[in-house]
This record gives C-alpha cells, structure tokens and sequence, in this order.
C-alpha cells in the first residue's frame, strides 16, 4: 500500500504486484500432490511382488474409460483385486467432488510439466473504513495466522481496537480457468490424494 497525498480524493494507491515465485511454488505442491498417488502404486508392486515395479509403473488419472484402457500398463503389475480399486477411483467412473478434484489434479499437473507455469492472479478484496470497527471471527477479510491465535494480538484485533481504519484481504487466484482460491485448492487436492492412500493402509498392513 502507498500514500500518494498529491492525488486529490484517492489519497491510497492499492498495488498488487504478483510474485512469480508463487506460479513455481504452488505448481511444485502439485506435482508432489501427484507424484505421492505414484508412490502408492509403487509402493503397492514393491509390498504385492516382492520386488522393485517397472520404470512406468505409476498410478493413473484418466477422464474416459478409453484413456483408462490405454494406460492399463500402469498398474499391471498389480493384482487384479487391486487393479479393479484404482480404476474404481478414476475421474470417470462417476460424478462426485473427489473425481472433480482428481480431474483438476490432472489437467494442473499436465498443464505445470507440459507447458507453462500455472497462472497466478492476485486479487485485492474491497476496503471497509471505520474507525471503530469490531471484528469477528465471521467478518469478511479478516486473517489471523496461525501462530498467532489465542495470543494478545488476536485478541486485541478482536475486541474493536479503535485504531483499526480499514479492513481488506488479497487473494490468490488460480489461473487456467478455474477461477478459485489457490490454497483452498491445494487443500483440497491434498485431502483427496491423503484419503486416497489411507484408503490402502490395510494392504500393507
């Protein structure tokens, strides 16, 4: 934020400059997102054979059953009960929020190692100036870290500290036409992949 007390009527001038540090960073979270369901098959072949899978060995995210068919080789290595798990869980067998998910999951990952760094927006959220304003934990913008809830400063900022004067957030956008809340994502496809793979604890035990 900078003060530009020359300009008359618009004395703050909001600029958001995007890090390009971020498209590497969150494009890396995806690939390792990724790359852990390629583990599991791994990991799978290693337990079930008794011994190290092929160099193509990996776990599968196909959107038809035709792509599925193709890549079968992935998991051939597998025994058949569960090779018929992991085509189970593929994008296509049905409409729910994890197989949106999985599908987002590949086409981000594709789009990161095959062609360019994933689109970053930064978005600024709308100023509310109020020199008594009384924040809540459900008021729009307000972020405290993690580190330091419950500490004075939550507190503080919680209370209607009368020298608070505006209130904003900044977003970070994903790109490629998904239009949503990149760390929302990130969460979301790392619940996805953790579910995915505790869903086969059982085999290895």
């Amino acid at each position: 934020m900078t003060y530009h007390p020359e300009v008359k009527e618009t004395p703050w001038n909001l600029e958001v400059e995007g890090n390009p540090a971020f498209a590497v960073i969150v494009g890396e979270t995806i690939q390792c997102i990724r790359t852990a369901l390629d583990y599991l098959v791994y990991g799978l072949v290693l337990h079930s054979q008794g011994r190290k899978p092929r160099n193509m060995t990996q776990f599968p995210l196909c959107s038809t059953a035709r792509d599925f068919y193709r890549t079968r080789h992935q998991v051939a290595e597998l025994p058949g009960d569960l090779r018929r798990r992991i085509r189970k869980l593929q994008p296509y067998q049905t409409k729910s929020q994890r197989s949106d998910l999985l599908n987002l999951l590949r086409r981000l990952s594709n789009a990161d190692k095959h062609r360019l760094l994933i689109v970053m927006e930064t978005q600024i959220g709308a100023a509310k100036i109020n020199r008594r304003a009384v924040l809540t934990r459900q008021s729009i913008g307000v972020v405290v870290p993690q580190y330091l809830a419950e500490t004075n400063f939550e507190q503080k900022r919680l209370s209607g500290d009368p020298n608070i004067a505006a209130v904003m957030y900044f977003a970070l956008i994903l790109g490629e036409g998904e239009g949503q809340d990149t760390f929302d994502v990130l969460k979301r496809l790392l619940w996805t992949a953790t579910e995915i793979i505790d869903s086969f604890r059982p085999v290895f035990a």
